[in-house]
């Protein structure tokens, strides 16, 4: 009886992961929409360990790190190439998402401006505003996520 339980659930855990690899391989959209969450999930892990890194090196990495993870995200979760993301569109979609006068967009506006002060400046931003630009990503998906 195990065994027959067993193989019941190994078919229809392999059916249904072969339907969903048939859905994203008619919508490739869908399996960016739907991976974006769990993939920025994961490059934040490394992300939170480069913002409490003492070390310069990790510290410089950071920025470039912190704005891919954002940007990625969020070109994923508009199904959008990465060639076709900038700034402005980005600014328009999250007024039209959460209203022109929201604050969150304000902050992301500044994040975004901080990150090439820093880059091209090449400064090290103390380990508190890595934790600040960190928090203000988390905060980012999070609040995407509920508005989708």
């Amino acid at each position: 009886l195990g065994a027959n339980l067993l193989g019941l659930v190994l078919v229809a855990t392999g059916l249904l992961r072969k339907r969903k690899e048939a859905l994203f391989a008619r919508d490739l959209g869908l399996k960016r929409r739907t991976l974006a969450r769990p993939v920025a999930h994961k490059r934040l892990k490394s992300l939170r360990r480069l913002a409490r890194s003492q070390k310069q090196e990790e510290a410089g990495r950071f920025i470039d790190e912190a704005e891919k993870v954002l940007s990625d995200y969020l070109s994923d979760k508009f199904n959008l190439s990465a060639y076709s993301f900038t700034r402005e569109w980005l600014e328009q979609k999250l007024a039209e998402l959460w209203g022109a006068e929201d604050p969150g967009l304000k902050e992301i506006h500044e994040f975004y401006e901080g990150v090439t002060e820093i880059r091209f400046g090449r400064g090290v931003i103390p380990t508190r505003e890595r934790e600040q630009y960190l928090t203000l990503i988390e905060k980012t998906i999070r609040r995407i996520e509920k508005s989708l």
